[in-house]
């Protein structure tokens, strides 16, 4: 495929307005996965388990940007829509990207220097056990240096899970999740908000928060 083809050098893979049906698919260190607009390019993809675009060890340099990624069938996936398994990712930058229909929607361990920006992220419910719009990290690789700018998560167990060190997100807005946001790292909120139908807003773990400019529907 286009991936293929670039082997061990660097560049963009475009996709032009449509739908592409995928049963999954790795991407690659310095790649970049770009559409033409949440509202022009969709990758569907066709199984209801798994991860649908999974990185490979040592990612740098990744991108995905400009698409919309979903599950064929409802509810969706059990899997990731975007999923970097348990080693060192560097520089990977996830922008203008619109996720549905999966257990969670992206999953990288191990983050160093990751941007995360401007995302729409629904999930299958906040009823559905060990659901997360973004999870960053676990207990052994939390990652370190991560900034997520302006997503829009809802419809989960859990909003977002962090466990990196040095982690910002700037202005999440938090909709009708069981919990908004789960930190085990040391992470600066700045001006998120979340709306009365999350249960709970935050859960603060181990290292603490710093919440900056906080507003929340369930405030009496």
């Amino acid at each position: 495929g286009a991936i293929d083809s670039l082997q061990n050098s660097r560049g963009i893979v475009s996709f032009a307005p449509g739908t592409y049906r995928h049963t999954g698919f790795t991407s690659r260190a310095g790649v970049h996965l770009r559409g033409a607009g949440p509202d022009a390019t969709l990758l569907s993809y066709v199984t209801m388990t798994g991860n649908a675009i999974t990185f490979p060890a040592n990612p740098d340099r990744a991108r995905i940007t400009d698409m919309s990624l979903t599950c064929v069938n409802s509810p969706g996936t059990s899997g990731a829509m975007i999923y970097a398994p348990t080693s060192t990712v560097r520089e990977i930058i996830i922008d203008n990207v619109y996720i549905t229909r999966s257990l969670r929607g992206i999953q990288i361990f191990d983050a160093l220097n990751v941007s995360i920006n401007h995302v729409r992220i629904s999930g299958q419910g906040s009823g559905v056990a060990n659901g997360a719009g973004i999870e960053i990290g676990n207990i052994t690789l939390p990652g370190n240096g991560i900034t997520v700018s302006d997503p829009y998560i809802n419809g989960f167990a859990r909003g977002v899970v962090t466990y990196g060190f040095n982690a910002t997100y700037l202005r999440p807005i938090l909709e009708q999740n069981a919990i908004g946001m789960i930190s085990y790292g040391r992470t600066t909120v700045i001006h998120p908000y979340v709306n009365a139908n999350t249960d709970r807003d935050f859960d603060i773990n181990t290292n603490g928060m710093l919440l900056l400019g906080y507003g929340s529907q369930n405030w009496s």
